[in-house]
C-alpha cells in the first residue's frame, strides 16, 4: 500500500513467468493508505478459498477486498494490464488515521489501531463492530494478535504496550519502559514474549506472564518502525518452528 491511495498485489512466484508481476490493484481510498493485512488461514487464493485483504487509510476508512473468483496468478487484464479490484465492504472505522490493521490467526476477527487513541475489533465477514479498546493516552501505532491466546497486543505514542482480551475487551496488562512512543511489536517464543521497537531507538523483550522486561537492545540512531523475526527451522522435519527468544 502507498501514499498514492492504492494497494497492489504482486506475484512472487519464482518461475520466471510471473515473478514481480502486479496481479491486481486495490482502489477506493481517497487519502494515503498506510496499513494492510491479508487473510492467513485460507489457501490457495482461488475461487473457493474465501481469501480477503483489508486496508486502512488516512481517510479514516477500512476496506475489505474479496479475493475469490480467480487464481491470483491469472489475474491480469487484456494485453497484460493489471486487474482493478474494488472493495466489497467499506466502513468509516475511526475519527483519525488508521495506523495498523491485524487479522486473527483464524481469519475471524480484524483489529484496527488509530491515531484517535482507540483500537477497534471487527467481524471479518461483514466488518461489523464487535468492540472498542479504550485506554491508550495517545495514538496507537500497532496491533498484533497473539498466536496462541485470545488476546491482542497494542503499542502507542503514550510509551506503553497493552495486552487486551478479545472476548470482553478488557486491558489485561500494561508494559512500561520505553522513553518514547512504541511503534512496532511482534510476538515471539510461541506467543509467550513480545519484542517491541520504539521512537527512542530501542528494542525491548518482554515476558507476558511476569510482565518483566528481559532485555533492551540499543543499536539504532533513529526510530524503530518495523520488526521481523526469523523462525527457528527444524532441519529434520523441514518446517519452521516458533521463533525462540528468551531472557
Amino acid at each position: 500500500v502507498s501514499k498514492d491511495m492504492k494497494g497492489m498485489i504482486w506475484s512472487i512466484r519464482n518461475d520466471g513467468k510471473f515473478f514481480g508481476t502486479p496481479i491486481c490493484e486495490l482502489k477506493g481510498h481517497f487519502e494515503a493508505v498506510g496499513s494492510v493485512c491479508m487473510s492467513k488461514k485460507v489457501q490457495p487464493y482461488n475461487a473457493q478459498s474465501g481469501a480477503f485483504v483489508v486496508t486502512g487509510s488516512a481517510d479514516k476508512t477500512m476496506k475489505r477486498y474479496n479475493l475469490n473468483g480467480c487464481e491470483l496468478q491469472g489475474w491480469t487484464g487484456k494485453n497484460g494490464s493489471t486487474k482493478v479490484l474494488c472493495s466489497d465492504i467499506s466502513v468509516i472505522a475511526h475519527d483519525k488515521d488508521i495506523n495498523s490493521i491485524a487479522i486473527s490467526p483464524n481469519d475471524a476477527i480484524v483489529a484496527t489501531a488509530s491515531q484517535d487513541r482507540t483500537v477497534k475489533i471487527w467481524d471479518a465477514r461483514d466488518l461489523s463492530l464487535a468492540g472498542t479498546l479504550v485506554g491508550h493516552k495517545r495514538g496507537v501505532w500497532k496491533a498484533v494478535f497473539s498466536p496462541v491466546d485470545k488476546t491482542l497486543a497494542t503499542s502507542s505514542g503514550d510509551k506503553t504496550i497493552r495486552i487486551w482480551s478479545i472476548t470482553d475487551f478488557s486491558c489485561l496488562k500494561t508494559f512500561q519502559g520505553h522513553t518514547a512512543g512504541v511503534l512496532s511489536l511482534v510476538f515471539v517464543t510461541g506467543g509467550t514474549q513480545i519484542l517491541s521497537g520504539g521512537a527512542d531507538g530501542l528494542l525491548k523483550l518482554w515476558t507476558i506472564r511476569t510482565s518483566e522486561c528481559e532485555g533492551t537492545f540499543d543499536g539504532h540512531d533513529g526510530r524503530v518502525w518495523a520488526l521481523a523475526v526469523v523462525p527457528k527451522f527444524n532441519r529434520e522435519k523441514g518446517e519452521n518452528l516458533s521463533n525462540t527468544i528468551n531472557g
